[in-house]
């Protein structure tokens, strides 16, 4: 059982990453439309200055406005939501010196 779910949980990860990589790929060939790079680009500028509160609402906007392909607009939140749940904490511990996890 144990097993299954670990490549079950791989086979997830994999197709994720395909999309993220097909999101990227429509980012860098200039495939996305300009509101959707106008909306890409409010989020950077709230990732540079770690206002996780506003980007949350940001992110929001950008899954109601349904101007992306559902893959993609999956990807871009879930990168985002990462950055928000997981990267200020990190480097607030890289800052402080402790360690990002905890012992076991």
């Amino acid at each position: 059982m144990h097993l299954s779910l670990e490549i079950d949980q791989a086979h997830r990860l994999q197709a994720g990453s395909s999309v993220v990589v097909e999101g990227l790929l429509s980012l860098s060939t200039g495939t996305f439309p300009p509101a959707v790079l106008a909306q890409l680009h409010t989020l950077k500028l709230l990732v540079q200055q770690q206002d996780t509160a506003r980007m949350a609402k940001a992110l929001q906007e950008l899954q109601n406005s349904s101007i992306m392909s559902p893959d993609d607009d999956t990807a871009v939140v879930s990168l985002f939501q990462y950055w928000i749940t997981d990267i200020p904490p990190m480097q607030r511990d890289w800052k402080t010196g402790q360690p990002t996890t905890q012992p076991s």
